[in-house]
């Protein structure tokens, strides 16, 4: 080994944070998000699973109310659903 290799070792990918964080890594963050459950689901003997994908939120309690009053409504005033709900 030279006196350059012994001062500078480069890290390994998986081990350097500046690269795991980064623009370039972003596949392997998202892959790990599949992979670490799925570790955790063998380990449990889980073999069957479905996974979601998206971002998705569920709505307030509040807000919820306040649609289901709004279509309950309109189903009264019009005897039939709203049209964003036949869709």
């Amino acid at each position: 080994m030279t006196t350059l290799t012994k001062q500078f070792k480069p890290l390994t990918a998986y081990r350097n944070p500046g690269f795991l964080k980064g623009k370039d890594a972003r596949p392997i963050r998202i892959l790990s998000e599949f992979l670490e459950p799925l570790s955790r689901f063998n380990y449990y003997r889980i073999k069957d699973i479905i996974v979601f994908f998206g971002s998705a939120r569920i709505k307030s309690p509040s807000v919820a109310k306040k649609s289901l009053v709004e279509v309950k409504r309109e189903i009264g005033r019009n005897k039939v659903l709203p049209k964003r709900l036949r869709e």
